[in-house]
């Protein structure tokens, strides 16, 4: 589909994928406002037809489509990804009800074949499908066959076999665009599996996290569509009048669909099982809306029944009453039209071309994380700009592939290899877009306008503060209409001041900016520790950058590397307190050795205060 957007003239490539998930918005709002004829069809059964009935479905789906969070994703490329998911959902769900409606064979096959394509739209995808496969086989108990079922797991297996057939018969074509660097079957077998995402983590499941989560995505569901959650809950009335078996059905499914979900993101996202960090749930967002399609249509028949009692008991005119819950739509797309008014946002683009104004031809670039990394990929393959700086992706997904070419893993110890021989081979050359270091190396990235560039220990310049005249950033009084990633990106930028102004011995400067920062994103870990740094390399003031420290970890308890950090911290101002945050450690860690160590630690330095007369 990607490639068929490619031949519309009109706008670069980048607006013309911006268009195609526009486009798959379009068609999932049409599928759910269908599927939600055929929902309530099955609800209120004397119904089926009415104008009011299919007003009820419009406007819920309208209400979907205009969401804060679908309206977001079906402007930008990456949203496609959701999108692409979301609308074969739909697809899917008006089928089944189709199916179970008519009873015609022809439903359940169409059903089935769009089912094909859920997983590889989206792994997440799996848990509702495995919701569909359950009501189409109970609607159709009576009349299956064996011919019936062959006939469905073939046109099931075809479209989820093609889809990754086409990755193998892809592998190795050198596309400008090759997430991964797909060369062979093992490359294409591992990202299948999301073998990218697969992060060990020996922490204890916390329960008490989890339910912050499950909490947070019904929180997310009020935010995102506001009446509607209060018809939800209204329609499992009519539906439970309707089928005591289906109300059940639906029930269980979105709660443990839910807590699915939840585990689901986590495991194949790369985040932390536990983590309640502000990145993590962001990023969650995405996922908890593909847990929103069968509640909404539940939400469909509270709305309807609510119009049912309006006109019919009490009499008020229909038209009335319509206009009246149109109400809460209009207030909708009054609302998120400012969150999605991105015409007057230029952090995507200003920021990657800050970075390439900062270097010259020859030079290279380490970066991470889809932001910069997407920047840089659209400034490079579809604007062709800066041509002679070599980029890199840290995490070897994207961008320029030569250097790691012949590479048979891809461990974070063999790529930081990769990062150390560049280095070697291109001093005084080699920059990164985030703090970085070769300790063997005795090496270390210091200021350089927004980047930072890999110096021998000893070396110091503050003279590139200058760069910053060179750079744009219109976005500096715009962060009210940032998502979470570029108000994190304007941080950098006022975190980078405060550094100078460390290295300039200036505490008053530094806190200014390290005050602007921290008021952008006061829960992002990142800028939270970037700030850490400053203070505590810059200044020597080891009490805020434990402060900074401490807070990312009331943020984040999961994270163990600021959990090391504070303790690092603590054993150089105040060894006892450290032991608090040890035992933490301790506790959570399912390594027998690690506990066993921490426990020694633990002793030492309880033992050492019994020694000193005065305690520490």
């Amino acid at each position: 589909l990607g490639k068929i957007s490619m031949l519309v003239p009109a706008g670069d490539m980048a607006f013309r994928m911006n268009i195609m998930s526009s486009l798959l918005a379009v068609v999932c709002f049409i599928f759910l406002y269908l599927s939600g004829v055929e929902f309530l069809g099955l609800i209120f059964k004397g119904d089926a037809g009415r104008k009011s009935l299919k007003f009820s479905s419009l406007l819920v789906s309208l209400m979907f489509l205009f969401s804060s969070m679908f309206w977001f994703e079906g402007i930008h490329a990456k949203g496609s990804v959701y999108m692409m998911a979301i609308m074969l959902m739909a697809i899917t769900m008006f089928f089944t009800l189709k199916n179970i409606v008519t009873k015609q064979n022809r439903y359940l096959y169409a059903a089935v074949f769009a089912a094909g394509f859920l997983i590889p739209a989206h792994n997440s995808a799996s848990l509702f499908m495995i919701f569909i496969a359950a009501a189409l086989i109970f609607a159709n108990r009576k009349s299956l066959n064996y011919k019936k079922v062959l006939t469905a797991a073939l046109l099931f297996l075809i479209p989820l076999s093609t889809a990754y057939l086409y990755l193998f018969i892809r592998a190795g074509s050198g596309t400008p665009v090759n997430f991964g660097f797909l060369k062979d079957a093992s490359d294409v077998i591992a990202h299948i599996m999301r073998k990218i995402y697969d992060k060990q983590y020996t922490v204890v499941f916390d329960m008490g996290a989890y339910f912050t989560k499950m909490g947070d995505c019904a929180a997310q569901f009020v935010e995102k569509y506001n009446i509607l959650a209060v018809f939800l809950l209204a329609g499992f009335y009519p539906v439970y009048l309707a089928s005591k078996k289906t109300a059940v059905f639906i029930a269980a499914f979105i709660a443990v669909n839910t807590a699915l979900l939840i585990y689901v993101i986590n495991t194949s996202a790369g985040f932390a099982i536990n983590s309640l960090s502000a990145i993590s749930l962001y990023a969650s967002k995405n996922f908890y809306m593909m847990n929103d399609f069968v509640p909404v249509l539940v939400s469909m028949a509270g709305i309807y029944f609510f119009f049912k009692l309006i006109t019919g008991k009490y009499g008020l005119n229909p038209v009335f009453t319509g206009s009246i819950m149109s109400v809460a739509l209009l207030l909708m797309v009054a609302v998120n039209y400012g969150v999605n008014n991105f015409s007057r946002t230029f952090m995507a683009y200003d920021h990657g071309m800050n970075i390439n104004k900062s270097l010259t031809a020859g030079d290279i670039v380490w970066v991470r994380g889809d932001c910069p990394v997407f920047n840089m990929v659209y400034l490079a393959s579809v604007k062709s700009k800066f041509e002679g700086i070599k980029t890199y992706d840290r995490d070897a997904n994207l961008l320029d592939p030569s250097i790691f070419a012949g590479l048979k893993e891809k461990s974070a110890a063999v790529l930081q290899q990769v990062e150390l021989l560049s280095y070697r081979n291109n001093p005084g050359k080699t920059y990164y877009t985030s703090i970085a270091d070769f300790p063997a190396e005795r090496a270390f990235t210091l200021p350089y306008g927004i980047i930072h560039k890999m110096s021998p220990a000893g070396t110091t310049s503050i003279a590139t503060q200058a760069l910053s005249q060179l750079y744009s950033n219109r976005d500096y009084f715009n962060n009210d209409n940032q998502d979470l990633y570029y108000k994190d990106v304007s941080a950098r930028y006022f975190v980078m001041r405060g550094r100078y102004a460390g290295l300039r011995g200036n505490r008053d400067e530094a806190d200014k900016w390290l005050k602007l920062a921290f008021n952008t994103v006061p829960a992002s870990p990142e800028i939270l520790n970037a700030i850490a740094t400053v203070y505590y390399f810059g200044f020597g003031d080891k009490n805020t950058a434990l402060d900074y420290e401490r807070r990312i970890f009331e943020l984040d308890p999961s994270d163990n590397v600021t959990l090391r950090l504070v303790i690092a911290i603590f054993k150089e101002l105040n060894p006892i307190r450290a032991v608090e945050y040890l035992e933490i450690m301790r506790k959570r860690s399912t390594d027998v050795t690690e506990k066993q160590n921490i426990k020694m630690e633990i002793d030492a330095i309880q033992e050492a205060a019994r020694n000193k007369p005065n305690g520490y």
